[in-house]
């Protein structure tokens, strides 16, 4: 069973880590990668349910195959530039309930604030399973980046594994692929 992360602009070495982690380790691709948050600051105060750690504490993994967030943002008009992913075997690297958990990413409006603990669920293979393909909710949320001119968050509505812990991408577990 596999996870996708894009692999960061300018990764260099063989570990991925958490963005509070690279505060200390790489100080300066922390600054660049903490960009992504600009105006959706309120999630970094977020704790995740069952980790007992922070939104950024974690790794944020698609469990949707690139190539299928590619057919949806294509699908409604836009264009889509190529880029590299990690793709990670969940069970070689052991992803269990006591270091992920599932996200399901809801729709939302912007008026609503903050994520709900309901929208978390413990990891199990089973559920992750049932969570490969692009929910109609980001097919919608792309309708609406399209037809109000904005760029879409590639991952909003896609369900996500959240790892708490670092990636070795240097082994047998991890491939790197380009979609």
């Amino acid at each position: 069973m596999r996870v996708y992360h894009t692999v960061p602009t300018g990764f260099s070495g063989t570990t991925l880590y958490a963005l509070n982690a690279l505060k200390d380790v790489l100080p300066e691709v922390y600054a660049t990668q903490s960009t992504k948050y600009r105006g959706r600051d309120d999630i970094l105060s977020q704790e995740i349910p069952y980790l007992g750690c922070g939104w950024n504490d974690v790794l944020h993994f698609s469990s949707v195959h690139p190539a299928q967030i590619r057919g949806a943002v294509e699908s409604v008009g836009f264009a889509w530039k190529p880029m590299d992913w990690f793709e990670v075997d969940v069970v070689a690297l052991g992803f269990s309930k006591e270091n992920s958990v599932l996200y399901t990413s809801p729709f939302r409006q912007k008026a609503i604030k903050g994520i709900s603990d309901e929208d978390f669920v413990p990891f199990s293979l089973e559920t992750l399973a049932m969570l490969n393909s692009i929910p109609q909710a980001a097919y919608e949320y792309f309708n609406h980046a399209k037809a109000h001119d904005q760029r879409p968050v590639l991952f909003n509505c896609v369900p996500h594994v959240l790892y708490h812990g670092a990636i070795d991408t240097s082994g047998d577990a991890v491939t790197r692929i380009t979609v």
